[in-house]
């Protein structure tokens, strides 16, 4: 049974602790600050706030899908995500200045399914896909996505690397590698 997003949004509410580790950063995800909080684009699902490794906030906005998690929503969760950077930004210029951590917004998708296409454009918009399953007692628990390998194209990165467009890069990076007495990654 799918249920609906208010019930999903009340679950993820009453018990926090159901949202996963949501970077490689080491926040520590504090609880939710406001729901169906309004910016100028519309209503943010959960606004919540993590400590990041400055000993600062960050914040963390939620949108909440039923189904499957599409373009439209990840381009929803990223207009909220730069409403929240604006506010925060106005509180560094009238306040005092907030670190670059302070003012950084993450930002996740939670849905029943992801599709390729919109797991690569949730990355490349840095947003964090993360997907629901119900239990057979109408419980909810929430995951992050984990794409199977062939979703991540490293070969054809690998490949493009090499095109003529990024040679300008391939030779900074062999001059930064010579300066810094650093051997590349990867064997020659």
């Amino acid at each position: 049974m799918i249920p609906t997003e208010l019930a999903l949004e009340n679950a993820l509410y009453s018990q926090p602790w159901l949202l996963p580790s949501l970077d490689d950063y080491r926040l520590m995800f504090d609880g939710w600050i406001a729901r169906q909080y309004s910016v100028p684009s519309g209503r943010i699902d959960l606004l919540g706030r993590a400590w990041n490794l400055t000993g600062g906030p960050s914040a963390v906005v939620v949108e909440l899908k039923r189904g499957a998690i599409d373009e439209k929503t990840l381009c929803q969760a990223s207009r909220y995500a730069a409403d929240i950077r604006h506010v925060l930004e106005t509180i560094s210029d009238e306040e005092g200045p907030l670190t670059i951590w302070e003012t950084k917004v993450f930002v996740a998708v939670i849905g029943y399914s992801i599709s390729r296409t919109c797991y690569m454009a949730a990355m490349g918009m840095e947003i964090i896909p993360l997907l629901y399953t119900v239990n057979d007692n109408g419980g909810v628990a929430v995951s992050r996505f984990a794409p199977p390998l062939g979703w991540r194209n490293w070969d054809r990165y690998e490949q493009l690397s090499q095109d003529r467009p990024f040679e300008s890069w391939v030779e900074r990076a062999k001059v930064n590698s010579s300066e810094l007495g650093v051997a590349p990654w990867r064997m020659q």
